[in-house]
């Protein structure tokens, strides 16, 4: 049975899709800026947050990254882990999971202008684990978990763009970011015997899934402004499993295997930007919308076999919520810029956490700095950047109500209570190439 489960998840995570860049930044620019665009107009790594500003760019760029995330959560001790709905052993107490491993990640962002019938920019932008495709985690089922940290930034993401520029103030840009969902299904035939060996069989599916993106911007002399969507991109792992011993013979389990394991919001996304001679001032507002969301634990259905399906007792509300960002930039010199930037991101979880389930979430606030030195070799414009981001969760105090999660009397998981908080780190370099 445990080969069935391995084999099921194993095939399904090849699902992705990213937020990294949503998350903390697209380059050591825009993470230093609190997560948004830059000022450079040509920049390749504005194309996440506002790719229609690439449609003026007069030359290709290419922007190269690679970073590590740190998380640093409060850690949760000493809760309730075991009592009737998980474990006929009685109540037990014990610590909750707090392996948030670090994660180092590289991304690549160009832009390629084109002169065809009409002048316009093509815009690709890649990210990914470093040396890895995924890292795809759901985290434990019962015991408190950080659900927007513990993978969700840890996927692959492809965005791609077009953008045309009607004159030399306006411009628009259509793209799609890139998403798979699959699904297997795996056979099994066990044998305890004997007489002859255990079978199996295994079906994997991988479909494509596309998410809208959509910019304007208006270019003026000294200011610039953009506005941005992008379309929310659930990515569903479904599987099913079937096994049976056939000697002696017995059905084993036939079961249905889901969860949502990644879910990026809706995002509406406008920014201006404000440029003198040696300072730039950037800001922007980002509208999430998350009623689709669902936590990734996973959900397994009985479809015909001896397996009980999973009993759901966490009703999650969710809230849409609204993030100011505000950066400046400092020319101090002709190849030296400083950056500095804030932002406010509440959480999408409206809880207090006091009921049954372990999801947990808190607002954060984010405060960043980088710097950028401008060179040339062999004619070519380079820029290199390190920036760093430090993400502060709110505390709150948790206080489980009485009862255990079914009713009875007892401890819910989690109990009496704990405290969340804590921080999240992120160390960024860079190199920009103008071709």
């Amino acid at each position: 049975m445990k080969l069935i489960f391995g084999l099921l998840l194993a095939l399904n995570l090849s699902s992705t899709h990213a937020s990294y860049p949503e998350m903390f930044g697209s380059s050591p620019i825009t993470q230093a800026l609190g997560g948004q665009a830059s000022d450079a107009i040509n920049s390749a790594a504005n194309l996440y947050y506002a790719p229609a500003l690439s449609a003026w760019s007069p030359n290709a760029n290419l922007s190269l990254m690679t970073g590590q995330v740190t998380p640093d959560f409060k850690p949760i001790k000493g809760i309730t882990v075991q009592n009737g709905t998980n474990s006929n052993s009685g109540t037990a107490s014990g610590d909750a999971l707090d392996d948030y491993h670090n994660y180092l990640g590289w991304g690549a962002n160009l832009t390629l202008p084109v002169r065809l019938k009409a002048p316009g920019t093509l815009g690709m932008s890649y990210y990914s684990p470093l040396g890895k495709v995924i890292e795809s985690d759901t985290g434990h089922p019962q015991l408190p978990e950080y659900v927007m940290y513990r993978a969700r930034y840890k996927r692959t993401q492809i965005h791609l763009n077009y953008a045309h520029p009607f004159n030399e103030r306006w411009a628009m840009s259509l793209g799609v970011h890139v998403g798979f969902q699959s699904t297997a299904k795996i056979s099994t035939s066990i044998s305890l015997g004997d007489e002859y060996g255990s079978l199996g069989s295994a079906r994997l599916e991988v479909k494509p899934s596309l998410g809208a993106i959509a910019s304007v911007a208006y270019k003026a002399p000294t200011w610039h402004s953009y506005l941005t969507y992008q379309q929310e991109m659930k990515t569903q792992l479904e599987s099913q499993a079937f096994g049976d011993i056939t000697d002696p013979p017995l059905t084993v389990i036939n079961i249905g295997i889901e969860t949502m394991m990644y879910y990026d919001p809706h995002i509406f996304r406008a920014g201006y930007i404000k440029k003198w001679s040696s300072l730039s001032l950037i800001s922007s507002l980002e509208y999430q919308i998350w009623d689709q969301y669902k936590s990734p634990s996973v959900r397994i259905q009985n479809l015909g076999g001896s397996v009980r399906a999973s009993t759901q007792y966490e009703n999650i509300k969710i809230k849409n919520v609204l993030i100011p960002r505000l950066g400046a930039t400092w020319r101090i010199s002709d190849p030296l810029s400083w950056h500095l930037g804030a932002a406010y991101k509440p959480s999408p979880i409206k809880s207090n956490f006091s009921g049954a389930g372990n999801s947990i979430d808190s607002n954060a606030t984010l405060l960043s700095t980088g710097v950028t030195y401008r060179f040339k070799l062999f004619d070519t414009d380079l820029a290199a950047s390190l920036s760093g981001q430090w993400h502060k969760l709110e505390e709150k105090t948790v206080t489980k109500t009485a009862g255990q999660e079914n009713g009875n009397s007892g401890q819910k998981i989690g109990a009496p209570g704990y405290t969340i908080g804590g921080n999240i780190y992120t160390f960024t370099t860079g190199l920009q190439v103008k071709f």
